[in-house]
């Protein structure tokens, strides 16, 4: 429930919105499965059009809301989940997780599950560059 009035009291990222609510810059989908995430941008996107008792009541900007992805990806959901940032004028991505590396050891320096999830140690390493750059060039 907090989650949903914090949605519906936001004056979206401007401080001279009508709202008297909290400036928020942003909603991130916390679904880090592949693309299931983008199933849930019309929640946010098109919440007035939704059924009557929908928890949201505001529609959020679609370029303030940022699609979440593991930090496992393949290499196209990477690159399938860029055009969809861009086509669908999101924010961006929010990977869960990616690892700073010790300069000295070039190990990461925070794991979860054995780092299975962590993207800094995949071969995909490269996609996720080219896919901040592709967003990039769309701004």
């Amino acid at each position: 429930k907090a989650e949903s009035a914090m949605v519906n009291s936001a004056a979206w990222g401007t401080a001279n919105s009508s709202s008297s609510g909290p400036v928020v810059s942003s909603v991130g989908i916390m679904v880090y499965s592949g693309l299931t995430s983008l199933q849930y941008v019309g929640n946010y996107q098109n919440a007035t059009s939704k059924w009557q008792g929908f928890p949201i009541h505001v529609d959020v900007p679609s370029n303030r809301i940022v699609a979440g992805m593991g930090g496992d990806a393949s290499a196209s959901d990477i690159a399938s989940m860029a055009d969809a940032v861009v086509s669908q004028d999101l924010w961006g991505i929010m990977i869960w997780y990616a690892s700073v590396l010790d300069a000295a050891t070039s190990k990461a320096a925070i794991q979860y599950s054995g780092g299975a999830p962590d993207a800094s140690n995949k071969a995909t390493t490269a996609e996720w560059e080219k896919a901040l750059q592709k967003m990039l060039a769309a701004k």
